[in-house]
This record gives C-alpha cells, structure tokens and sequence, in this order.
C-alpha cells in the first residue's frame, strides 16, 4: 500500500514537470502515457521498472503520437466552448437542441478520454483507429465510462478543495483509476476486434 502511494505521488510531480516542460498543451498527453505505461507495468507486477528512465523514454516515445491526438481532443473541447458562447446568445427551440447537443458531445468526449491514453499504452494503431476503438468503448461500455468519469471528477473535486492532495495524487490518481476501469473493457473489445496488447 505504501508503494502505491509512494509510486503515484512520484509519478504526479514527473507528470507535472514534464506537462509544463512541454508547455502544458504539447506536454500532457505524452506526460500522461507515460505515467500510465508505468502503471500498467505496476499493475502488471513488473517491480524491476527504473521509473524516472522509463517515464523519460515513454514521454519521448509518445511526444508525436500522443500529441496528434491530444490536438484533436483540444480543438473538439474548443469548437464546443464557442458552440456554448453561441447558444447563449439564442433562445427558444433552437437553443435547447443545440444545448443539449453541445452536452452529448462533451459528455461522449470526456468518456473517450478515459480511454485514448491507456489505449495507447496498451496496443499499436493508426491515430483513426484510437479514436473509433475509444468510441466504441465509450458508447458500448457506459457503465465503465460513467464510474470512471465519476472517479476522476471526484478527484479532481478533493484535489481543488485540498490542493496539497492534488499536487501528489491528482494526474497519476486518475490515470491509476481509468486504467483499472478500463482493463475489463480492453479484454472484451480485444476479444471482439482481435486486438493485441
């Protein structure tokens, strides 16, 4: 128990550190796969991982990957900021249907990225097939989504309240959370699409 929370701490401030190395927004996606291959080998029961090294080579594996699906995700959550500005600005029907649209989709993309990362860790394709596989995770297992989604928040919301917490636990307590929700799901769409980890 101690080297769990030993290892997420560590991860967190390396998350942090090379999330900022890379300006925030070209460094948390490889920032975050690198932390949940380390988990996973953690999970895996592979003790012999030299962490530091390991996270290093995972970042710098991951830079361009990692990041062209990063800025997919970064200008889907922009469009629908301004898809908000425009629905206030409207009433009647219009702005209800639009409304509710901008939520589904927002509430579709955050289910995706419970898994985009811990699905890059855990097999090799093309950056469409990440996102048709994360889809299809994320619409065939919403149960899944809806408890990791609701774990993530629930951090995040301790680690606004107690921000002490969130400079330790806040990044690796996530990805420690999404990738154990999503282990199940991986088997079965492996299972399903021949997948191979």
């Amino acid at each position: 128990m101690c080297d769990t929370v030993y290892l997420l701490a560590y991860l967190n401030i390396l998350w942090f550190i090379f999330t900022l190395l890379g300006l925030v927004i070209l460094g948390i996606a490889p920032s975050t796969v690198a932390m949940i291959s380390i988990l996973k080998e953690r999970l895996d029961k592979n003790e012999a991982t030299k962490i530091f090294s390991t996270f290093f080579h995972n970042y710098k594996l991951a830079f361009k990957k990692s990041n062209q699906i990063g800025i997919i995700f970064w200008v889907s959550l922009l469009l629908l900021s301004c898809d908000i500005m425009i629905v206030s600005k409207l009433d009647g029907m219009i702005q209800y249907v639009i409304l509710t649209s901008v939520i589904v989709l927002f509430t579709l993309i955050s289910f995706m990225l419970v898994y985009i990362f811990p699905l890059i860790v855990w097999t090799e394709m093309t950056i469409v097939k990440y996102l048709q596989t994360a889809l299809l995770m994320a619409i065939g297992f919403p149960r899944q989504s809806i408890l990791a989604l609701s774990s993530c928040f629930t951090i995040l919301t301790i680690s606004l309240l107690i921000p002490a917490i969130g400079i330790f636990f806040l990044g690796s307590g996530m990805s420690y959370l999404c990738l154990i929700f999503s282990a199940k799901v991986f088997d079965k769409v492996q299972e399903q699409n021949g997948l191979t980890a």
